[in-house]
């Protein structure tokens, strides 16, 4: 298949899926990513602390949002 930009990706999940409240964070979980790959000169430790945070929020975001509702 063709490859696909994160960028592009991310713009078409978050219109397609219910994650409208997570466009914030998770443009700014691909903007440290992005920094952290490939600026020469990275990310600093708040940088990379922000980057791990955020990153476990939008994963328990989404987690709760596949979660069954509770009975």
């Amino acid at each position: 298949g063709e490859a696909e930009p994160l960028g592009d990706w991310l713009q078409r999940v978050l219109e397609t899926h219910d994650l409208e409240k997570l466009r914030a964070p998770l443009e700014e979980v691909l903007r440290l990513h992005y920094r952290h790959r490939f600026d020469p000169i990275g990310l600093n430790a708040g940088d990379r602390e922000a980057l791990r945070r955020e990153t476990s929020r939008c994963l328990e975001a989404v987690t709760a949002l596949r979660a069954p509702a509770p009975t």
